[in-house]
């Protein structure tokens, strides 16, 4: 079965669990290795477009979709039976994956408004920004940018 995460995840009424499991998985879906053991590339924006055309060329085109929602599924223990009872209730896996990104953003936006350590947001702001172009995750760097005291020089400045 699905393994759990290996970093805090929010739940759909925003409670929020330290998990503990395979530390090759990210909260957003599944990721590819890049060679180290325990790298991720998410499959969003540029970098999934890649990911799915490099594949696509790759496997024969029923491997390939195989391999593609492998990568992007959620892997947490909790997602599948939570899932089971929302299909149940008529909600689609679309939807679900929409509620599920809003809550997780809207939690991470919180934590950015408590952070008062720079370096902590730098950090933030590296792994966010490569999503600035992504409508839906776009509010997260621009989140840090506004918070930090001194923006560096390879980010844009907010006026």
């Amino acid at each position: 079965g699905p393994a759990p995460a290996d970093e805090s995840s929010t739940l759909l009424d925003g409670e929020e669990k330290e998990l503990s499991g395979h530390s090759d998985q990210n909260a957003g879906g599944g990721g590819e290795k890049d060679g180290s053991e325990n790298a991720t590339i998410p499959l969003v924006g540029g970098l999934g477009c890649d990911y799915v055309s490099r594949v696509l060329s790759t496997f024969a085109p029923q491997e390939a979709v195989r391999e593609i929602q492998e990568k992007t599924q959620v892997h947490d223990a909790r997602y599948n039976p939570v899932f089971g009872l929302l299909q149940q209730m008529g909600l689609e896996r679309a939807e679900v994956s929409k509620i599920l990104l809003s809550s997780i953003i809207q939690a991470l936006l919180r934590n950015i408004q408590t952070l008062t350590q720079e370096e902590n947001m730098l950090d933030l702001l590296e792994a966010s920004f490569i999503y600035i172009r992504i409508p839906e995750l776009r509010s997260i760097p621009i989140a840090v940018l506004e918070r930090l005291k001194s923006v560096p020089n390879n980010f844009p400045k907010l006026r």
